[in-house]
């Protein structure tokens, strides 16, 4: 009876102790070959995106000069959002793409990262309610079932891109991708 209780308890002290310092010197998991090609091809996209957002001098003497000064607002916002998108996409590998990303502390960039997890799935919350809310109109017969199939249909396309971004998000912010979501 000694032995065995012996046993199990010197067992238990040397996988409490044991395992956390071998699980630490571990390399960390290396992300697939698919996953690498997806984050890389996700990359160059946002650089694509952010290269057509560019004015040509042709389009702005085109155009009226509240147009451009809207245009170039809205370009701003967008180039800031694919900019944050390519930091999000950063893994981790200490070749960051952007010069901005190589002047920022390690912790301000996965502040960065967490929030922007965050927003998506603020974002999320938010198509769900919308979708209830297009459920309780047509319940209280506000709107027809054509129009539910395509406000809700709407709302599933964009539910779908959102769970992806959350998905790449929570990966490139080191939290748990629940399968899920």
């Amino acid at each position: 009876v000694f032995l065995a209780t012996g046993t199990i308890l010197f067992t238990l002290v040397i996988g409490a102790v044991g395992l956390p310092v071998v699980l630490r010197h571990l390399p960390p998991h290396e992300e697939s070959p698919t996953v690498r090609e997806e984050r890389l091809a996700r990359e160059q996209a946002c650089m694509a995106a952010m290269a057509k957002l560019t004015l040509s001098e042709e389009e702005m003497q085109r155009r009226d000069p509240e147009w451009v000064a809207m245009r170039q607002e809205v370009n701003g916002h967008l180039t800031q959002e694919y900019r944050n998108r390519i930091q999000l996409l950063d893994d981790g590998s200490g070749t960051v793409s952007t010069v901005e990303a190589q002047r920022e502390a390690p912790e301000v960039v996965r502040q960065r990262k967490l929030r922007y997890v965050v927003e998506i799935e603020a974002r999320l919350d938010c198509i769900r309610a919308e979708r209830d809310r297009y459920y309780g109109e047509r319940q209280a017969h506000r709107i027809n079932d054509e129009s539910l199939r395509s406000l809700v249909s709407e709302l599933d396309l964009q539910e779908v891109a959102m769970r992806k971004r959350l998905v790449v998000a929570r990966r490139a912010a080191g939290l748990p991708v629940v399968g899920d979501i």
